[in-house]
């Protein structure tokens, strides 16, 4: 497995989690909301193939369309047997919340670099779909309120 890590500092979630272990004395129900959340944009993301900021990843190789129709598969970018994109999960460990895919070949897709088999490698382009975007931020304030008027 291979492990990638995007670490975000969100001034008024920090905030919001404090008040929240202060109150509730533990903050693991709102990071399982927020892990949720996270996951599910990923997914939406997926959908139009962009990355958290909003760009469009690099399309495919007419060379790849071609394999993959062949193979009739999906022609859309990362999806080909749905492995990584349903396998992206939340993980929650005390104070802290891991969003990310056991699949080896994650890393790659995420950052970029080379791939293939012995003989056949090329450089895979980066595509990142693990991230915050302003709207995840937003979405994230929103889980932390809900979770505070409990």
């Amino acid at each position: 497995m291979s492990l990638v890590t995007i670490t975000h500092n969100i001034p008024q979630a920090q905030q919001g989690l404090a008040t929240l272990a202060r109150k509730a004395g533990t903050i693991k129900p709102a990071l399982k909301t927020i892990g949720e959340t996270l996951v599910n944009s990923t997914r939406d993301r997926w959908d139009k193939e962009v990355d958290p900021q909003g760009n469009k990843w690099q399309a495919l190789k007419a060379s790849t369309l071609k394999r993959k129709a062949k193979k009739k598969k999906s022609l859309k970018i990362l999806l080909q047997d749905d492995h990584l994109r349903f396998n992206i999960n939340p993980q929650v460990e005390e104070n802290s919340l891991i969003v990310g895919s056991p699949e080896k070949y994650a890393a790659v897709h995420q950052l970029g670099g080379p791939a293939g088999r012995k003989g056949r490698q090329f450089h895979m382009p980066a595509r990142p779909f693990l991230g915050i975007s302003k709207q995840d931020e937003a979405d994230i304030l929103d889980d932390i309120t809900q979770h505070l008027k409990f």
